[in-house]
């Protein structure tokens, strides 16, 4: 499916002039949460799944020196949708449950055979569970599907890399046809983190964003 991102209200944001060396150490200073004004890269738990709160600030969505801009701070899933959390939407709502891949999943794999109306559908079910939801210096209002800019900038920070985990390949930090491997718990990505700490940016499973396509896009 994909990772969630939250919209949400915020009461203050410290502000740091150095977005790139924010971005880098964020991971290494994840922290958890316990109540405080919430600062880049700390980690709150929202209906059992983790989130890590990413700033506003600017990237760069390729190879040029071209800059973008995500314009207001957003909560996003650590790790991708699994099977256990998409399978608690279907019971409680009566929604289909996808099909059963041709290879071995656990509920704590990520969740796959879903379309971006599935994926609609689960947002507005989380909704109703975090709308409102008062989290240290932050209020939620929505559950969405991220949009690519978002999605670019949750995996690559505010630099250039080629991979979330750096400029090197590396087939041991993501699953894909070289590794072998089709699926894994979404937790064991340790590894190859990005600079915000998101798992699985890179390999693992097709993920769905908001961004209407184009053929330019």
């Amino acid at each position: 499916m994909s990772a969630v991102a939250f919209h949400m209200h915020m009461a203050k944001l410290n502000k740091d002039d150095d977005l790139g060396d924010l971005a880098q150490i964020a991971s290494t200073m994840r922290r958890e949460n316990n109540g405080g004004e919430l600062l880049p890269g700390d980690v709150v738990e929202v209906e059992g799944v983790q989130f890590i709160l990413i700033p506003a600030g600017k990237f760069y969505p390729s190879n040029t020196d071209e800059q973008k801009e995500v314009k207001d701070p957003f909560l996003y899933q650590m790790y991708p949708t699994t099977w256990g959390q998409y399978r608690r939407f279907c019971m409680e709502t009566g929604y289909k449950v996808p099909a059963t891949p041709s290879f071995p999943i656990d509920d704590d794999h990520p969740v796959v055979n879903v379309n971006f109306y599935d994926c609609e559908e689960y947002t507005k079910w989380l909704t109703t569970k975090i709308k409102g939801l008062k989290i240290a210096n932050i209020t939620l209002t929505e559950a969405v599907l991220p949009t690519t800019d978002q999605q670019i900038y949750a995996s690559r920070g505010t630099d250039k890399r080629t991979f979330p985990w750096g400029d090197d390949w590396d087939k041991t930090k993501c699953v894909c046809d070289t590794t072998g491997t089709k699926s894994i718990f979404c937790e064991e990505a340790e590894k190859g983190m990005s600079p915000w700490g998101i798992a699985h940016c890179s390999g693992m499973v097709w993920e769905w964003s908001c961004t209407p396509y184009t053929p330019n896009n």
